[in-house]
């Protein structure tokens, strides 16, 4: 029997398989078309429908010589994977090198932060702060905490972190806050944030329950916070009165994308409505790809107009502030804006720390921050509203460590904030609760 006729009784097998593997390639290569050309990403199962699909066609082609070529192949992979194992440990040893050296810093070396030296509860908190830490998706304003029940966090079903002391029965005086991280708390227990304190100033004044609602949340911009009170109005509340707090994530997104009126996490979010592949998605998940963004096509920060960032920074909020005002006049509550103090901008004599913190931030970024903050107590000082308030100096007179950031503060640092959102009510007009602005008992101190 020749070499040809013995190699005959294998090709039916070989030409079954190869059939196989291009029809499951064709499948694999329609469904993708037709699943882009509806509008929606590509299938991630397409890839290994290709690949296995591949792998029955060099079979059906290669015969018995695919066994040691598979072995050829294998061998090449398994280095090449080895590889890039390496270069991702490697980037993300990188990366958190860099992080390191611009001082950015990381709630986990807040936690490290002097003043939590001596208090019981620090330790604990922060363990509950990285676990009620992860976001999730929240309709319109995009992505809120889950609910949480610890000792020094508590954030309730809707996704708030709880005021203690809040009474909000039938005929509470209701006050609804917005803002990011700083309103939120971060740094400090229940007991120790802006809101809490709020509370406590208000229940001292008004004759009648009080609930403060903290709807602070960790890299919100105005933005967000006016979009979450248009759900709340939209669903039937009805709040006496409303505080924003806002300005360091307004100029910090400004700064991290170039434009004004962006929000946190726009690539992610970008990722995934816009057609990229499944591949594409998760090699940009990796710090080597992180590394090599920032090395071959980084931001470039020192082309930014400063001073048109700032006013675009300014026009965006103040169009917030104008809707927001619209809704109160609408719906019968009191606005109150509150302009945040940021640690560069502060006028604070500045320890050791505080100090160290600006130093190492960039000199356009300090700047941006600059800009801003000279536009809006410029705005503040000549408000016809009479309900702009700029406390980027009210913590100038406080000795210590009393930032922890750029924009975080110490418990201290927030009751001295929450004192000046009460003087403000003092110039309140009068009211029947527990609709309208305010309270008259709150008037009459």
């Amino acid at each position: 029997m020749t070499e040809s006729s013995s190699a005959r009784p294998h090709t039916g097998p070989r030409v079954a398989v190869l059939v196989v593997g291009v029809v499951v390639v064709a499948f694999a290569l329609i469904d993708r078309w037709l699943t882009v050309r509806r509008g929606f990403s590509a299938p991630v199962g397409t890839v290994p429908f290709l690949v296995f699909g591949g792998l029955l066609v060099a079979a059906g082609l290669f015969g018995r010589n695919v066994v040691p070529a598979y072995r050829g192949t294998a061998t090449i992979l398994l280095n090449v994977i080895l590889l890039l194992v390496l270069v991702e440990g490697a980037s993300a040893m990188l990366r958190r090198w860099r992080a390191r050296n611009r001082v950015e810093r990381s709630y986990e070396e807040m936690a490290w932060h002097p003043f939590y030296r001596d208090k019981p509860w620090a330790a604990e908190y922060w363990r509950e702060f990285e676990e009620s830490k992860p976001m999730a998706y929240a309709p319109f304003v995009i992505f809120r905490r889950r609910p949480y029940n610890g000792q020094y966090i508590h954030i309730d079903r809707d996704r708030r972190r709880v005021t203690p002391g809040a009474n909000c029965a039938p005929g509470a005086f209701v006050v609804y806050m917005f803002g990011g991280s700083t309103m939120w708390g971060t740094g400090s227990p229940d007991s120790a944030s802006i809101p809490a304190y709020v509370q406590q100033g208000l229940a001292k004044r008004v004759s009648g329950p009080v609930c403060v609602v903290n709807f602070g949340e960790s890299a919100y911009v105005s933005l967000q916070g006016m979009i979450q009170l248009a759900l709340q109005l939209r669903a039937g509340a009805r709040p006496n009165a409303v505080v924003f707090y806002d300005g360091i994530n307004d100029v910090g997104t400004t700064w991290q994308f170039g434009r004004a009126g962006s929000h946190s996490d726009q690539s992610d979010i970008a990722a995934a409505f816009e057609r990229r592949s499944a591949v594409r998605q998760l090699a940009e998940q990796t710090s080597t790809y992180a590394v090599l963004r920032q090395s071959f096509a980084p931001v470039r920060r020192d082309t930014f107009p400063i001073a048109g960032l700032a006013d675009s920074v300014v026009h965006n909020y103040l169009g917030v502030t104008e809707v927001v005002r619209a809704l109160g006049k609408a719906y019968g509550f009191r606005t109150l804006f509150f302009w945040q103090p940021a640690l560069s901008e502060s006028g604070k004599v500045m320890t050791a720390l505080e100090k160290r913190d600006v130093g190492t931030r960039a000199r356009r970024h300090l700047q941006l921050f600059a800009e801003t903050y000279t536009r809006m107590r410029a705005i503040a000082a000549r408000d016809s509203a009479d309900d702009l308030h700029d406390l980027s100096s009210v913590l100038a007179d406080m000795r210590g460590d009393v930032f922890l950031d750029q924009a975080h503060l110490t418990p201290d640092g927030n009751a001295r904030v929450a004192a000046a959102m009460l003087r403000a009510w003092d110039g309140l007009p009068d009211c029947t609760a527990p609709r309208g602005c305010a309270p008259a008992a709150l008037a009459a101190r």
